[in-house]
This record gives C-alpha cells, sequence and structure tokens, in this order.
C-alpha cells in the first residue's frame, strides 16, 4: 500500500501542477484548483478553489507536499524526498483525457471489472440518478458523484450541487426486502470527508482523472458482498434549470482479486447530443481471458415497470479504448433492436432470467466475449426523441 501511495503522489502532482512552476503565496489572493504555491521553504497544494484571505495552515483549502509524501520508504525502494520548487516547474501537464494509471494497475489475475461509471441527466424526484450495482467479494472502493468538474471536456449544463447517498439492499435476491444507507459511502460535499486528501490524490490516478470541486461528492469506504444503489440528485435543482448532466461512478482502490462488479444498472432521462446516456466499465486481468458481458438497453419495456415518457426506439453503442491513453477507440458493435442479433434468443432469455421482465423488440441487447480493457456504452433514441431509458451491464460467465 505504501508503494501504491508513492504512485499516487507523483501522479498527482504530474497531473495538477502547472508548467510555470509554484507561485509565491499571497493571502490575499483567490486561488482556482489546481494551484501550486510556495510560503517561505514550503510548497503547498490546494485542495479546492480558496477565497482570498485564507490561511495558508487552513487544511481544508492547503496540503503540503511532505504531507502527500509517505513518511516511510517501502522497503527496497530508493528514498524519497519532497521535490523543491525548480523540480516541480519542470513537471508536464497531461491532456485530462489521458490515462494517468489506477492503483490495480498491476493485477494480472482472472479478468474482474473494477469501475464502473455513468453519465446522464440528473435533477430531482423522479429525475433522480439511480446507479446500482453488484459486488461480489470484499473491496476498498471510491465513490464519486460529480458536476462542474466536466466542464474540462467541454460540457455545459453541469450539475451544481451533486448530493449522493449509498444503499445495501437487505437482500440481494429480493429488493422488496428494502434497503439500508451505508453512511460512509454517503457524502455531500468531499471536502467534508475524513479522507478527502486521499480522495484527491486517489481521484488522479483513475480514469477519466476529474479535478472535483468542492460542491461534489466522493467517498472512500469498504464494501462487502452484495446489491447496491447510489442515489444522486442535484441539491440546487430548479424547475426553470431542469435536470443537468453529471457523473456518478465506483472505482475499486484496492483488491486481493477476489472481488469483482459483477452487475451495474442506471435509469434516467434521455436526451439528444450530450444529453445522451453513457455507461464505461474496465475489465482488468489476465490478457489471454475474457468474461462474457451482456449489454442492454430498454425503452419501451420500461413501461412494465409503471415509467411515463419512455423512449420508443433505443439504440446502444459499444465502444473500446484502442491506446493506453484513451484518446482513441473502436466501435464493437450497434445495436438498435436485439432481434435483429444472430442469438436473439439467448439475449431473451438471458433478459428474462435476469429480471424477469421480457425485452420489447425495439430494446436493444448484445451478449459478447469482452478480453480486458475499457469500455464506454453510449445510449441514446435512434429517432433523436427525448425519454426515460435504462441500462444494464451484466458479467455473465460461468
Amino acid at each position: 500500500m505504501k508503494a501504491l501511495a508513492v504512485t499516487s503522489v507523483f501522479l498527482y502532482l504530474t497531473t495538477l501542477v502547472s508548467a510555470q512552476g509554484p507561485a509565491t503565496w499571497s493571502q490575499s489572493t483567490a486561488y482556482t484548483h489546481p494551484a501550486l504555491v510556495i510560503n517561505g521553504t514550503t510548497t503547498y497544494l490546494s485542495l479546492q478553489n480558496v477565497p482570498a484571505n485564507t490561511e495558508i495552515t487552513n487544511t481544508t483549502y492547503w496540503s503540503t507536499l511532505d504531507d502527500l509524501v509517505p513518511a516511510e520508504t517501502p522497503s527496497g525502494s530508493e528514498s524519497l524526498t519532497t521535490p523543491d520548487a525548480s523540480e516541480v516547474s519542470n513537471l508536464a501537464v497531461p491532456d485530462i483525457n489521458s490515462s494517468t494509471g489506477n492503483s490495480l494497475s498491476g493485477y494480472s489475475g482472472t479478468p474482474i471489472i473494477a469501475r464502473l461509471n455513468v453519465r446522464g441527466h440528473i435533477g430531482t424526484g423522479d429525475d433522480e440518478r439511480f446507479m446500482a450495482f453488484k459486488l461480489t467479494g470484499s473491496a476498498d472502493v471510491m465513490v464519486r458523484a460529480v458536476g462542474d468538474a466536466l466542464s474540462a471536456y467541454s460540457l455545459t449544463n453541469l450539475l451544481v450541487d451533486p448530493e449522493m447517498r449509498l444503499y445495501k439492499y437487505n437482500d440481494a435476491n429480493d429488493l422488496s426486502a428494502g434497503s439500508t444507507e451505508q453512511t460512509a459511502g454517503s457524502n455531500d460535499n468531499y471536502t467534508t470527508h475524513a479522507q478527502s486528501s486521499t480522495i484527491v490524490s486517489e481521484a488522479a490516478t483513475i480514469f477519466p482523472a476529474i479535478t472535483l470541486q468542492s460542491s461534489e461528492a466522493a467517498s472512500l469506504t469498504t464494501l462487502s458482498s452484495g446489491y447496491y444503489s447510489n442515489q444522486v440528485f442535484d441539491k440546487s435543482y430548479s424547475a426553470s434549470n431542469g435536470s443537468r448532466i453529471g457523473w456518478v461512478g465506483v472505482d475499486m482502490t484496492s483488491n486481493d482479486g477476489s472481488a469483482t462488479f459483477t452487475s451495474v444498472a442506471t435509469r434516467g432521462i434521455v436526451k439528444p447530443g450530450d444529453g445522451a446516456m453513457f455507461a464505461g466499465f474496465e475489465i482488468i486481468g489476465d490478457s489471454s481471458q475474457t468474461r462474457k458481458i451482456f449489454v442492454r438497453g430498454r425503452g419501451a419495456s420500461l413501461a412494465d415497470f409503471g415509467v411515463s415518457n419512455v423512449m420508443s426506439d433505443a439504440q446502444l453503442q459499444l465502444f473500446r479504448y484502442t491506446n493506453a491513453e484513451k484518446t482513441e477507440s473502436e466501435l464493437i458493435q450497434l445495436n438498435d433492436n436485439y432481434t435483429s442479433q444472430s442469438n436473439a434468443s439467448e439475449i431473451a432469455a438471458k433478459a428474462k432470467e435476469l429480471l424477469n421482465v421480457d425485452l420489447q423488440a425495439t430494446d436493444p441487447g448484445m451478449i459478447l466475449d469482452l478480453a480486458p480493457g475499457y469500455y464506454t456504452i453510449q445510449f441514446e433514441s435512434a429517432d433523436g426523441a427525448t425519454g426515460n431509458g435504462w441500462i444494464g451491464i451484466d458479467d455473465i460467465t460461468e
């Protein structure tokens, strides 16, 4: 774990430090996160936007580089020292879309799904984002709900003040048995979390590397086997603004190989263009092995669950990143109606088995053997209409 912490520190610095180097700290100056400053002989990193007249000793806003470097050096490694200003000024700043690695990058065992995320419109009430996922085994995870930070990806109309509440269903085989809030996983503003500094450094090592804003939510917790639901809503919602674009993710930060995400499902309003719903998942492990993954979308069949204003003609596109920087991707498969697939009967049977509800002919679906890699799903209406939709991803490897 110490070695991982060291890696996190320097990846964090590489991501956040400007090429111009640190400036001399001035208490009367307001700093925009990320900021690097020098006060005397000590170098500080901002943890969020810093208001003017904030003391440099205020640990809510500032952290010294000494605090980010472990006190002990891992056995067998070279000694570590905090870089001075001249060293820091030479650090390059990678594009935010580039891969900065992750704390499970050394895992090479049987492939597992190590991270899940979804992006789409989030509001309040019926427009809250419910991201349900199933974990097999026990793992340390980071859970995030992001809005304004997505401006780094040139997105607009973003969620301003997300809050998330994590629940665990009391019976994974009977979701009607109710659920219990996992308060260690729930959060409003990540800066109030006891491990806020660790959240910042860990987030910098996971793709997509998102620099959290102070109003965004994140937590670090240990989860055991079970079925969970992360409920995210916009605290600043107003009818005049309507729903806005947000991102929700759950990422393993440590795992001995015995744990994997086996299912994720999310429902929400789907709009054309940037308002489409996106889902991402990463399979890590032995590159010579595959996992059998079932991906499907529901539009018309949501009416069977009593959902109104459903998509009449949903469409799925599955992409896989083809380079280490995750800047290039290829289309694996596009599907409009699952009935057009050569294995349509298998898709229909598996959908019925998992939720005991039939897909409708206009619902898309695919079952594929996927090798380790990072995959994204784009879910939208084939006719450009707006409506409620649902994405499900399941590892059905036998």
